[in-house]
This record gives C-alpha cells, sequence and structure tokens, in this order.
C-alpha cells in the first residue's frame, strides 16, 4: 500500500490525465521559497492557499485553470502555469482582489467599483504588493498581465 502522499499524487496524475491528458509540464516551476512566501503572506492576511497545480483539485474544465487563478475574499486558488512567473504576478493579482475585499468590507462601502475597475485596481495593488517582497517582472510578463485586463474591457461602464 502506498503512503499518503503517494497515493495522492497517483490519484492526482489519474484525474488529470482522464479528464485532461495530463498534468502540464512546469519549465520553471514555483520553488519553495516562493511557496513558503505566499502561504506566509496568505497566514498574514487571514486567507487560505492552494496551488491547484500540486493538489490536483479544480473547478470543471481545464481552461478555466490554465493560466488562470480566481479567489475569494479569503482564499487564494492557484491554477496550472508553464510559466512561474506568470504564477507569482497571478498570486499577487488575486491577493490584491482578497485585500481590496477586505478594505471594501472594513469601509463599509456600498458602492463596489465595476469589474474591469475591480481587475485594474487588483493588478496595482497586487504589483505594489510583490514590490514589497522583492518582486519585479520581465516585460513579457508585464504584457501578460496586461492582456489579462484586457480581457475584461468589454465591463467597462
Amino acid at each position: 500500500m502506498a503512503d499518503p502522499k503517494t497515493a495522492r499524487k497517483i490519484a492526482m496524475e489519474y484525474s488529470f490525465e482522464k479528464n485532461f491528458g495530463g498534468i502540464p509540464e512546469v519549465s520553471n516551476p514555483l520553488t519553495e521559497k516562493d511557496k513558503l512566501l505566499m502561504l506566509r503572506i496568505c497566514s498574514e492576511n487571514g486567507l487560505e492557499f492552494e496551488d491547484l497545480q500540486e493538489t490536483g483539485r479544480r473547478p470543471t474544465s481545464e481552461e478555466q485553470i490554465t493560466n488562470h487563478s480566481f479567489s475569494t475574499s479569503t482564499d487564494i486558488y492557484l491554477g496550472l502555469y508553464e510559466d512561474r512567473e506568470l504564477k507569482i504576478a497571478s498570486f499577487f493579482h488575486e491577493l490584491g482582489h482578497c485585500l481590496d475585499s477586505k478594505d471594501l468590507v472594513e469601509k463599509n462601502t456600498e458602492k463596489y467599483p465595476g469589474v474591469y475597475q475591480q481587475e485594474a485596481n487588483a493588478w496595482c495593488r497586487g504589483f505594489e504588493e510583490s514590490g514589497k517582497y522583492g518582486f519585479s517582472f520581465k516585460g513579457e510578463t508585464l504584457a501578460w498581465c496586461f492582456n489579462q485586463l484586457k480581457t475584461y474591457e468589454k465591463y467597462v461602464s
């Protein structure tokens, strides 16, 4: 009988193989230092963190989590990324959403910004937070982030 960690890995690989044709290859995965920092940041902010690339838990389609992450006001879920820097930028973007949500609740704000403004705010706040931890991003990563924001232009009121 396999130990629990090995059993989970086998189950995860089977699940991804069955549903998505396999786990994406990661050319430059998060380092242990990256993961510990993300966990610490989340802990300091009362947030939960899950890297779906490691746990295998996912929404209903691969498209929802390939080069995409998501969050609630208390949780950050990182999707499947082939690029470490995109994953880190996405983490800080989702952190921006969570921190903005907390601010709105604490201020007892009745009027929330529109979808596009929420996304723009989350990217800006995420970049601000990433700088506090010594992260800076390559031009290609910043262009990718900007392109992610552009997908919300249809929500500009």
